[in-house]
């Protein structure tokens, strides 16, 4: 099985293909591959007790990162809120050994802050990106990889390489349109970019599916 999409909001229709976001709360899906978090947005004075769900959830076998989580600073709680539950929810990727998916929104400079800080083991991921080429580069060098959707700054893919990318559908449907669009964006084929996208996958998430 070929896990491509490394991140979405709709259960795939072939279980193992994706990795589907869980809401919180919500049922494991049979069969599906999951992460679990507490989106910034979704934050509230109560997130130690959201932490826990996102505990007990990511303690099953088929729940393989944390997310996403992370930071907004348009949306949501105010941001000392929303770093607490952020500290947390690392701390929980730490103890059950599991990478993060993150949603950060202009606030960059504080989540490089935090990672120095805390000093990870596991790897993260920024979803969804699309910021400028130096700022792609900045991240990785910091041990964050970076993942494209429907929406991506081209420079910013071909300066990332598909060495070192990922693919997701986010809100969007079809993994197979953003594929196509991001090999013409780097000039190759659809089938090889498919092929490092899926290994870059596998290596974030430290599995094998075959």
């Amino acid at each position: 099985m070929e896990l491509l999409d490394i991140h979405t909001h709709h259960i795939p229709t072939m279980p193992g293909t994706a990795l589907y976001c869980l809401n919180e709360g919500e049922q494991l899906p049979a069969g599906q591959l999951c992460s679990a978090g507490i989106h910034p947005w979704n934050v509230t004075q109560d997130y130690l007790r959201q932490c826990e769900w996102v505990r007990e959830a990511a303690a099953a076998s088929d729940v393989l990162a944390i997310g996403e989580i992370g930071l907004d600073r348009h949306r949501g709680p105010g941001i000392d809120l929303q770093i607490a539950a952020f500290r947390h929810q690392i701390a929980i990727s730490e103890e059950l050994g599991k990478p993060v998916i993150l949603h950060v929104v202009k606030e960059n400079g504080l989540l490089l802050s935090v990672r120095k800080e805390l000093k990870p083991s596991m790897p993260w991921l920024l979803h969804g990106f699309r910021g400028s080429p130096q700022l792609a580069l900045q991240l990785l060098a910091h041990g964050i990889m970076v993942s494209f959707g429907e929406h991506f700054n081209p420079d910013t893919l071909s300066a990332v390489g598909a060495d070192r990318l990922l693919i997701e559908t986010d809100e969007a449907l079809d993994v197979n349109e953003i594929l196509n669009r991001t090999a013409a964006c780097l000039n190759v084929s659809p089938a090889s970019l498919r092929r490092a996208a899926a290994l870059n996958a596998q290596r974030f998430l430290n599995i094998e599916l075959h």
